[in-house]
């Protein structure tokens, strides 16, 4: 009734849609944040201590770059974007492929 969504409410639930599959996962860790040179960035989840993910409705080559790095720099396994939207970009996934 004339209420307008709250900024940012939109990216919540569509994040939400991927964390419901993976929440299944009892060995999930999620949103860690880091902080370098100024500027921040997060993870979204890490699984089995090894697998980084990161939930985007439609990521971009920046967003695989800066995973990589991240994940690199923790020192894990491996990583993929979640993505909503088609994507050909490498390591991005759908949710349905969790």
């Amino acid at each position: 009734f004339g209420l307008a969504p709250q900024r940012g409410a939109c990216r919540h639930e569509e994040k939400n849609s991927g964390t419901e599959k993976a929440s299944l996962n009892q060995n999930i860790g999620n949103h860690h944040g880091l902080s370098s040179g100024g500027t921040s960035a997060e993870i979204d989840f890490i699984v089995d201590k090894s697998q980084a993910y990161e939930v985007k409705v439609s990521p971009q080559e920046s967003d695989v770059k800066r995973l990589r790095s991240m994940a690199m720099d923790l020192k894990l396994e491996g990583f993929k974007v979640v993505s909503k939207n088609y994507s050909d970009l490498e390591n991005v996934i759908y949710g349905f492929m969790l």
